[in-house]
């Protein structure tokens, strides 16, 4: 609904003064600050000048209106022109006389919110500019009654005071533009000093990290090669035990069978310590070697089962060994096999003070491996702690100090065995309850695979997608969450307030947050989304909003990456997820440092990795190489056009198949428009609508293709 507050008839052009005087007025009186008055004062007389210019002004008419749940101020001008019918031609064709007319409006158009140019039904043309008022504006029926009798009791000021006011603001604007000037120096001096001292820091910290790369090295090829000098002493010591032992030169006395008992232990622990570290040095070093022979799990269970039973003390604790069935014969390293999972069991029996061990082998289902477990009823691990246990050296606290004694070495040691033969380590636990660590090994190794191990998961068939926090009072909701969610691969972790989930948020980052927004009746939700995306820490989780209100918009606009409204089903909630999880590329090529700038800012905190080029040659190089899955592309770049940068992508079987989205400032004719259309997804302006359209189509065209 727009209404009329003003109407001013052309009847000399000293009423182009008068309908500067009113523009600005109008907006002073709705809300406007002064540069705001001022702006759109200097749009209607700029547009007012270039119609007498090429013609006449009929009538300007100035109007409130709503628009997009904004209210807008907008000016008509409605102008004659000296010869229509080459208006008319110029409309068509974009002949010399719409370029120049359309040059010499230009700075108005720059100025408004948004700015059209129409023909008329009698050839003439009309001119719309646009200004929205300060966000809460909202104009009554009443209100625009007040606002027009206030406008037209106004009287006009003489040329005197109107070039005095000009002058006021000319100053005004000089004097923030010198401020602005001595700010940018200053902040010039204090970037290049901060430029100078993180290029020293990085140097320096070049120097370390190489220092120390020659360190490790140093160390991991001294241990590697002095095997012989660690573990010779070591076996004197425990020869000489067992001679000693063995009474060969004599009997002992009591005490000193005691003394030499304890010698031989201390050597045994020392022994051990040796070996990993040698095992863990060699590895680094890559000097181990992979002895394959081919053997079968039931062998196997039967020589550590034979092995591992002494260690169990406790007559409270069983080691049970499932006899595996159906699985073939696996060719790999037996020794490290074996001596991986020695280290899995004799972890889990220390930490068990009653209950069990059991030790099972199965095959996986999506893979060519043989999964051995080793689950546990003891003492568990920390949700704090699971980060570090394969960390070399790293004992965690434990409740049972007196039987967790080692060298922090066993998991370590393990992990890089596994990945030596091309497997690797996983486990999941629950503190108090017990553990379950996870070895995977292929049935046949392959030389060819590295340390890094291979992409397959071992929990269980859903890999780990990381966590997601639900933000939900409704204990309902929250249960119906889990039920949907599981087996799905993501953590679950639950708060029923905003205070609960700032105290989660300190202590673990979740991938992703489902957000309800009325929390204990209030809708806190909107002020929690706007803290998550101003924090440094929380700017880049997704979130997905579900509630029973229906403002998508708003949500969109607060950062959350996804909207929907309660009830939602299974299905549909895993897609959104999906969606949000997974990210795409998108490139932007346009020269405009600006306009790249708005994009990353209309963009951040949504599901795109943004990827930026200042030019059409660096896009094209770019294109290739980062493989985007989708191009914003402007045309009018200086070197090499948009129409070029277009033209080479879709020649290259490489980048041919890559939507390209035109969002340009140029204005098109309709013979360019048709040609762009057929290569481009979509095409754009960035004046010829109001930004928030804009905003809206190329988050559409963006979201169609992230969910192709």
């Amino acid at each position: 609904m727009s209404t009329c507050i003003a109407t001013i008839k052309f009847q000399s052009p000293r009423d182009m003064i008068l309908a500067r005087q009113l523009a600005g007025d109008i907006a002073g009186l709705l809300g406007c600050a002064n540069h705001e008055q001022t702006r759109i004062a200097t749009a209607v007389s700029e547009t007012i000048r270039d119609c007498l210019r090429h013609g006449g002004v009929e009538v300007v008419d100035f109007f409130v209106r709503e628009a997009d749940q904004r209210t807008v101020l907008e000016i008509r001008v409605v102008a004659s022109m000296a010869d229509p019918a080459a208006l008319t031609s110029a409309l068509a064709k974009a002949n010399s006389i719409e370029q120049h007319l359309v040059s010499g409006l230009t700075a108005a158009k720059r100025l408004m919110d948004y700015f059209s140019l129409e023909p008329t039904e009698v050839g003439g043309r009309l001119i719309t500019l646009g200004l929205f008022l300060p966000k809460g504006t909202r104009m009554s029926a009443e209100d625009v009654r007040t606002l027009s009798q206030q406008i037209s009791s106004r009287k006009p000021r003489d040329a005197m005071e109107e070039m005095r006011q000009r002058n006021e603001e000319l100053l005004g604007v000089l004097e923030e533009v010198r401020t602005r000037s001595l700010e940018l120096v200053e902040l010039n001096k204090e970037l290049e000093d901060t430029n100078r001292g993180v290029l020293a820091l990085h140097n320096e910290l070049q120097q370390h990290s190489e220092q120390l790369r020659k360190a490790n090295e140093l160390k991991t090829r001294f241990i590697s090669e002095m095997s012989h000098e660690f573990r010779t002493p070591i076996n004197s010591i425990l020869s000489l035990c067992q001679i000693l032992l063995g009474l060969m030169d004599g009997d002992l006395t009591p005490e000193q069978k005691k003394q030499v008992e304890f010698i031989q232990k201390s050597a045994e622990d020392l022994s051990n310590l040796v070996n990993d570290l040698l095992d863990l040095a060699k590895i680094e070093a890559g000097k181990i070697d992979v002895h394959v022979s081919e053997f079968g799990v039931a062998n196997l269970f039967g020589a550590l089962e034979g092995v591992m039973k002494p260690l169990v003390v406790s007559e409270e604790v069983q080691l049970i060994f499932e006899g595996p069935t159906g699985l073939p014969n696996i060719f790999t390293d037996e020794a490290k096999v074996s001596q991986i999972m020695r280290n899995l069991i004799s972890n889990a029996i220390k930490f068990t003070e009653r209950g069990e061990v059991r030790v099972r082998a199965a095959l996986h289902s999506e893979a060519e491996l043989v999964v051995f477990s080793v689950a546990d009823t003891g003492i568990g691990i920390k949700s704090e702690q699971q980060d570090m246990i394969f960390q070399e050296f790293v004992q965690l606290c434990s409740p049972v100090p007196h039987k967790v004694k080692g060298t922090g070495l066993g998991l370590s040691l393990s992990k890089k065995l596994a990945e030596l033969l091309g497997g690797t380590i996983s486990f999941e636990s629950r503190f108090g309850e017990g553990s379950t660590f996870y070895a995977a090994v292929p049935i046949r190794y392959q030389r060819q695979l590295n340390s890094k191990g291979a992409p397959w998961s071992l929990k269980a068939p859903q890999e780990d997608k990381g966590v997601i926090l639900i933000l939900e009072d409704d204990l309902e909701s929250v249960l119906i969450y889990k039920k949907f969610l599981q087996d799905t691969g993501f953590k679950i972790v639950s708060a029923a307030s905003t205070t609960e989930a700032r105290e989660i948020l300190s202590q673990i980052t979740p991938k992703i947050i489902i957000l309800d927004i009325i929390l204990g009746g209030e809708p806190e939700g909107w002020d929690f989304l706007a803290e998550l995306k101003h924090g440094i820490a929380t700017k880049d989780i997704r979130v997905l909003i579900v509630t029973v209100l229906e403002d998508r918009q708003r949500g969109m606009m607060l950062g959350a990456q996804d909207f929907c409204t309660k009830p939602i089903d299974r299905q549909d909630l895993l897609n959104k997820l999906r969606t949000i999880s997974f990210g795409k590329k998108l490139l932007i090529i346009d020269d405009e440092e600006v306009s790249r700038y708005i994009m990353k800012g209309l963009l951040a905190g949504t599901q795109w990795e943004l990827i930026e080029a200042s030019s059409g040659q660096e896009g094209i190089a770019k294109a290739l190489k980062e493989k985007p899955d989708a191009i914003t592309l402007d045309l009018a770049m200086p070197h090499m056009s948009g129409f070029e940068v277009l033209s080479e992508l879709k020649a290259d079987p490489r980048t041919r198949d890559i939507p390209v989205i035109i969002v340009t400032s140029k204005d098109l004719n309709d013979d360019e428009r048709a040609e762009l259309e057929k290569s481009a997804l979509k095409v754009l302006s960035k004046h010829a609508m109001s930004r928030e359209e804009t905003i809206r189509s190329l988050g559409q065209e963006l979201e169609k293709i992230h969910m192709a």
